[in-house]
């Protein structure tokens, strides 16, 4: 719930009287769960013994190494926690330069513990090697505050047992007149993990277990019955399927999959159709690609375009529109085609297409007329929209000294622009405004 760096007062001139020290705090709030700056725990206010604020530095200090602490309650942030404390140490020197570490909230610990139950009679506690409880469901260790206050040495002499029979992994023990079974695990902080369980009930499972086989052994014969009852009902089901699958081909409804698993003549069958509907899938998307693609230059078509133009309405409309427009025109189409005839105007035509589709790779280009294109500027194109733009001006320039194409770049301002229409206009007029300079 909290990570922090604390740098030691000796080296950043902190005194007892500032409000905070150096580093950085920052705690995760308990309701956004957002993680905020917090000031920082001033060491030199706060004696050693003073576990709410400061022992932690001291302890990792003393220690030389990192330090799991045992739980506890933090008054600066006002939540129970353990804390893992790393010290850093300067090569040739014993005092510490700054401690970096994380808090966990304790209360999160115990409210997962206590909501876990195996059985109806169980129940987890922790504890250490000394038999130091931590957390148990039989004794207080909150105040009327919720603060961590106390530990409970109750558990010492079960964990003595488990520490002397440690090669067990479960023992046997009476507690509050009841006969039990616990189980343990140490952890990586050197906490112990118990799961207690009443031995009545435990017992009572493994009785289970004798007559769980028995169980079984009726029900897999009733069940191999009713087996062989389907087995010959639907033994003709792969068949029925393959029938359905005909119609909906037939019907034009090529989103069908049938499993071709067997070799029989029903199998043949089904592998038959399933290659027959793939081939059929491709030539419908072919057909499709055709239906919206230019077929000089390679762009979309004026149809896609209008697919295009309706889809970016929609995102204007939900506040989700994030685009640009670059309108494209091929200068003196009709007198080239004229002068040098159709092959030197299609050729300008592709190298007009190229440029565009070269400068923003990521965005779809449409030709829309005989010598206009229109490319919808997204995605990582968008992010550099207009350093390409620049780009595409240069293009322009052809061999001969001339000028294929005049372009315009209008960018979808949010809150004014209505929809594509109004974008598509400032870039239209900003292409126009550049073949007419190109002209003077």
């Amino acid at each position: 719930c909290a990570y922090w760096i604390v740098f030691n007062p000796n080296y950043t001139g902190t005194v007892a009287t500032d409000p905070s020290g150096d580093g950085f705090f920052y705690v995760k709030d308990k309701n956004s769960g957002e993680y905020l700056s917090h000031p920082v725990t001033n060491l030199l206010q706060y004696p050693e013994e003073q576990v709410e604020h400061s022992f932690w530095w001291y302890s990792a200090k003393r220690n030389k190494a990192p330090i799991w602490t045992d739980p506890y309650y933090n008054a600066n942030i006002d939540r129970n926690l353990i804390s893992y404390t790393i010290p850093i140490f300067a090569s040739d020197d014993d005092d510490i330069l700054f401690a970096v570490g994380i808090d966990l909230d304790f209360n999160d610990i115990i409210n997962e513990l206590s909501s876990h139950h195996h059985y109806n009679d169980s129940y987890h506690f922790l504890t250490n090697i000394e038999g130091k409880s931590y957390y148990h469901k039989d004794y207080p260790f909150f105040d009327e505050n919720g603060h961590y206050v106390r530990y409970d040495t109750s558990f010492t002499d079960y964990v003595k047992e488990y520490i002397e029979n440690s090669n067990k992994t479960t023992y046997s023990y009476s507690y509050n007149g009841s006969n039990r079974i616990a189980a343990l695990h140490q952890l990586k902080n050197g906490m112990i993990l118990g799961l207690s369980v009443s031995s009545f009930e435990l017992h009572s499972s493994l009785l289970w277990l004798i007559l769980i086989p028995v169980i079984v052994y009726v029900a897999v014969t009733v069940l191999l019955m009713f087996v062989l009852y389907f087995a010959v009902k639907y033994y003709l089901n792969p068949l029925r399927k393959l029938t359905e699958a005909v119609k909906k081909v037939e019907s034009g409804d090529l989103d069908i999959y049938l499993e071709t698993g067997t070799d029989d003549e029903i199998g043949q069958l089904t592998n038959s159709l399933m290659k027959m509907v793939s081939s059929l899938r491709s030539q419908r998307t072919a057909m499709n690609a055709l239906a919206f693609q230019d077929g000089l230059t390679g762009a979309q078509n004026k149809t896609a375009h209008e697919e295009k133009v309706n889809e970016i309405n929609c995102l204007i409309e939900e506040g989700r529109a994030r685009f640009a427009v670059v309108m494209l025109d091929v200068n003196n189409l009709k007198l080239i085609n004229d002068t040098h005839g159709h092959i030197k105007g299609d050729e300008v035509l592709r190298r007009s297409c190229l440029a565009l589709s070269e400068c923003y790779p990521n965005s779809p280009i449409y030709r829309v007329g005989g010598d206009e294109f229109i490319a919808v500027i997204e995605g990582v194109d968008y992010d550099n929209c207009e350093g390409l733009f620049k780009k595409l001006k240069k293009k322009s320039l052809n061999e001969e000294g001339g000028y294929d194409y005049s372009v315009g770049l209008a960018i979808y301002q949010k809150g004014t622009d209505t929809d594509f229409q109004s974008v598509y206009s400032r870039a239209d007029d900003a292409m126009y405004k550049m073949k007419k300079n190109l002209k003077k």
